[in-house]
């Protein structure tokens, strides 16, 4: 699923399930809101048009599948 993501997209993606909120994850990557809505944007452009709770969802599932 991820191999068409780039790494920063990648990463993004995987903490989706453990900080789901912009702020969180911005934090965590120590980059800005901003650019975390970027990458998002980027990964829905990718993996679909998934509403930002599926793509959390989605995010939970692929972690438990790569374990």
């Amino acid at each position: 699923m991820t191999e068409t993501l780039t790494n920063r997209e990648a990463e993004v993606f995987l903490l989706l399930a453990h900080a789901p909120s912009y702020e969180e994850l911005a934090e965590q990557l120590g980059i800005s809101r901003r650019t975390v809505r970027f990458h998002i944007e980027k990964i829905r452009h990718k993996l679909g048009p998934l509403q930002y709770h599926q793509l959390c969802a989605a995010s939970y599932l692929h972690s438990l599948t790569t374990v």
